[in-house]
């Protein structure tokens, strides 16, 4: 992943640390979340978690991981005070070769009223040309950008009031079918999501962006 972004000429990125929805089955959920910098501003009993039945948390805790994974992630956009946008990117994520040189010229065309930009994304009602177009229903956060810290401070709120088992990208595409972002995709990607690419050095319920 390193030697792909490197390669991308983007500048100065970080390979940030996410949750690993494995160590929220176990009893030492807690302990573990507590290493984390943002834990402490979460809003949610990680204890009731801990405490349902193990079906349960087996199917919620890749969800839960990945989600306090973003929310963790926007808030040191946030804090950064940064007036330039983020680009995100998972850890499974390839792009196209010409990937800065095409975003830099669609970054000519889109909306100045935007917040989100996804430039991998899965879209059923995607058209069939043009550059952008507004998101609504999507999946997918494979690779977006975010265009400042106050639009990372706003994103955090928002996740830090997700309804346990919502997944993450399903929470952003709710924020973008109720207007409360504007949230565009491009019509011809630059990201995909390539698991079979990339083989990761941690565990697979684990996010990192």
């Amino acid at each position: 992943m390193e030697k792909l972004l490197s390669g991308l000429n983007l500048g100065v990125f970080r390979r940030f640390r996410g949750i690993d929805g494995l160590q929220l089955l176990t009893e030492n959920a807690s302990s573990y979340l507590s290493t984390f910098e943002h834990a402490k501003d979460i809003n949610f009993d990680i204890q009731k978690f801990v405490k349902k039945p193990i079906s349960i948390k087996q199917k919620l805790a890749g969800r839960l991981g990945c989600v306090l994974s973003f929310l963790f992630l926007f808030k040191e956009m946030a804090l950064s005070g940064s007036s330039q946008p983020f680009i995100v990117f998972e850890d499974d994520v390839d792009t196209e070769n010409n990937f800065s040189k095409s975003l830099n010229w669609k970054m000519e065309f889109v909306n100045d009223d935007w917040d989100v930009l996804m430039c991998g994304h899965c879209c059923t009602q995607a058209p069939k040309s043009g550059i952008w177009f507004q998101l609504k229903h999507f999946a997918g956060l494979h690779c977006f950008i975010v265009r400042n810290s106050t639009t990372a401070e706003r994103l955090a709120e928002e996740f830090n009031m997700t309804e346990l088992g919502i997944e993450a990208d399903r929470t952003v595409s709710l924020l973008a079918v109720h207007d409360f972002f504007k949230m565009y995709g491009m019509v011809n990607q630059l990201a995909f999501q390539r698991r079979d690419l990339f083989k990761s050095d941690i565990p697979t319920s684990e996010i990192l962006t």
